[in-house]
């Protein structure tokens, strides 16, 4: 049952709060710091055109400041102190039956928990444990609403036996009992399957993913590095958050526990995930997750998972306060269900006991004394568990990595069509790592980090990846040269058409080899690859693309049909519409037949050339210009 307070931080007594300071030992001064912190309060009304003036409030802990919510639960802590809670005999339709009840509380949030065999006695005993809560409450002035109070019961997943909304005589509480109830942020309900739960976590992480759509899209906004972070600050939270408690599951693979998170849940969360990554990285439709998660470095959302509750499980057996550690043990082997929390808690103890045993076994005598002496210090020990368990979901990764890898080359191999579509793509040819999240350079644009995942997982607008979607327009996928498939490998290292080109990236980067091309020499290859890859989707990328643009080389004005002409080199300003002047030549270097550009086409080159060699110049004062490329492209007999 969850109960309700009345104005909780308003009807905190002042003098009762100093009291309970003093009576738990506190210093003098930190009891006279309070008191000062709880005096000389003022307050005033603001309505729609109405200010009232100040007036003296010195009642209640002012809202909104870190230290209210501690105070709170000093003036609070006897509801739960004083509560009758532990095993407590009840009389159900004339039998003496014992309950087992509990009470705990955040702040103001406070829950009673009644355990027995039957209903009856339940309802019975959160009757009892409610009275002493409120006998405790008058003493303190706090007020509890019955009317938004929360029931629920809970039973086996499977059971047929219904609780017949039979609820606690409390006055004023006459609500049904819920099938589920919300407690510090987690939905729970009646029968443990925490659909609800997960259902209510895709809603929120889609939420925020909208609100990403304002400020980043696949070509313009932070670039991946920025978003990646994003990601992992703004949206991973909601997948983890309280993960200890709702997330019952071993690692990928092992042995499956009672009330474990099924399999068809665990797919729901892997796929809102795998959105998140295509959407933060500007990656395709298609492409697995396995190569988003190694390109940006994050783990997938079970080892996530597993790992943060792993490591709350942990940190919990150093608590100061066993308390929740329930002194009742039940007997498995009557019951049929064994409690999951048991094997989970087993599995983290396990951990610890593994992280003692590296430091007490290491050949360094210093690093074993400054290892134990580190687990004696909570912090200390908290950074040393967070590390332990970080290799191992890093191990976990790569294995995931290395077997989906093993797949990709067996597919490879069976479709391929004795070119070079054997060749794996660039994102697949290294191990799991941090190595791969680096050649994303701080510096690049949005544009530059998509292209260059695009490039180095292929799934990418060429033709090669278009007929695979089956988009008609693609064809057989094969380059305008005729020779391959147009895919990076091929538009970077084979083309005929970008021979010249490439003559000019191999000036720059002093090679033409496709492996540093998309690593150490990504940021170049990008700005490459966005001159010449042709692809509408960064059409509307900003038009300078290197920082110094370098002077257009237009074509010959006129080229007899048949004569050769390499493709100019030195274009970095790309606009679709001026994009068939530059390059007039034909796909394999020699100048076809073809009408000539309309007026409108011409105007956008005039237009782009002026800004780029005097940006300060208008559209309105390029006539000049424009009647220049009007007699170069449409010269007199």
């Amino acid at each position: 049952m969850g109960l309700d307070i009345s104005g909780a931080c308003d009807n905190v007594r002042r003098q009762a709060l100093l009291q309970a300071l003093a009576d738990k030992g506190f210093p003098p001064w930190i009891v006279e710091m309070i008191r000062s912190f709880l005096s000389d309060r003022t307050a005033s009304f603001h309505l729609p055109g109405i200010v009232s003036e100040r007036f003296d409030l010195n009642t209640g802990v002012p809202q909104g400041s870190p230290l209210s919510p501690i105070l709170f639960l000093f003036f609070a802590a006897p509801l739960l102190e004083h509560a009758n809670t532990g095993k407590r005999p009840v009389v159900v339709e004339g039998k003496r039956v014992m309950v087992d009840l509990f009470a705990f509380a955040f702040v103001d949030d406070i829950y009673l928990l009644a355990i027995s065999d039957s209903y009856g006695a339940n309802c019975k005993g959160l009757e009892t444990l409610h009275e002493s809560v409120i006998s405790t409450a008058n003493e303190l002035d706090l007020r509890f609403g019955a009317g938004k109070y929360s029931l629920m019961h809970f039973k086996k997943e499977r059971s047929k036996k219904g609780h017949g909304d039979i609820i606690p005589d409390i006055p004023g509480f006459s609500k049904p009992p819920e099938s589920e109830m919300r407690i510090l942020g987690v939905i729970v309900s009646s029968d443990l399957t925490w659909a609800a739960h997960i259902s209510m976590i895709i809603a929120k992480v889609k939420q925020r993913m909208g609100y990403m759509r304002f400020i980043s899209g696949p070509t313009w906004g932070p670039n991946l590095k920025k978003m990646r972070l994003f990601f992992i600050s703004k949206i991973r939270p909601v997948f983890t958050y309280a993960c200890g408690a709702w997330f019952i599951r071993r690692e990928r693979g092992e042995d499956s526990i009672s009330y474990q998170i099924n399999n068809k849940q665990i797919k729901r969360l892997e796929k809102v995930y795998t959105f998140c990554l295509r959407k933060i990285s500007g990656a395709f439709h298609r492409t697995a997750s396995q190569v988003l998660e190694k390109e940006m470095f994050i783990e997938n959302i079970w080892t996530v998972l597993y790992s943060q509750a792993h490591l709350q499980r942990a940190k919990a057996f150093f608590a100061p306060d066993t308390r929740w550690r329930s002194g009742k043990t039940f007997d498995f082997r009557k019951s049929g269900v064994r409690n999951p929390y048991d094997d989970l808690n087993l599995d983290a103890y396990a951990d610890i006991i593994n992280l003692y045993e590296s430091i007490c076994c290491h050949e360094d005598a210093s690093f074993r004394e400054a290892g134990l002496k580190a687990m004696d210090d909570p912090k200390a020990r908290s950074i040393r568990l967070r590390k332990f368990i970080k290799v191992r979901a890093t191990r976990t990764c790569r294995v995931r990595w290395e077997q989906y890898i093993l797949q990709r080359r067996l597919d490879r191999a069976m479709t391929s069509l004795g070119d070079n579509s054997a060749q794996l793509p660039a994102a697949l040819k290294e191990p799991w790592g941090i190595k791969s999240l680096g050649y994303y350079d701080k510096n690049m644009s949005r544009a530059q980090t998509t292209i260059l995942l695009h490039c180095r997982t292929e799934f990418i607008g060429l033709k090669a990846h278009l007929s695979k979607m089956g988009i008609k327009e693609a064809g057989s996928g094969r380059c305008a040269c005729g020779k391959f498939r147009e895919t990076p490998f091929h538009l970077f290292v084979q083309c005929e058409r970008l021979k010249d080109a490439r003559k000019n990236l191999e000036r720059v980067v002093r090679h033409v080899s496709y492996e540093d091309l998309l690593t150490k020499d990504s940021q170049v290859a990008t700005q490459w690859a966005l001159t010449y890859f042709d692809i509408e989707q960064f059409d509307s990328t900003p038009k300078l693309l290197t920082r110094k643009p370098n002077p257009i080389a237009l074509l010959p004005p006129f080229l007899p049909e048949g004569e050769t002409c390499g493709l100019p080199a030195d274009i970095t300003h790309t606009i679709r519409r001026t994009r068939h002047i530059a390059l007039l030549a034909g796909g394999n270097g020699v100048a076809e037949a073809r009408p000539p550009p309309s007026p409108f086409t011409m105007k956008c080159l005039a237009q782009s050339l002026v800004q780029i060699f005097d940006p300060r110049r208008t559209f309105s004062t390029t006539s000049l210009m424009y009647s220049c490329l009007v007699h170069l492209a449409f010269p007199l007999p």
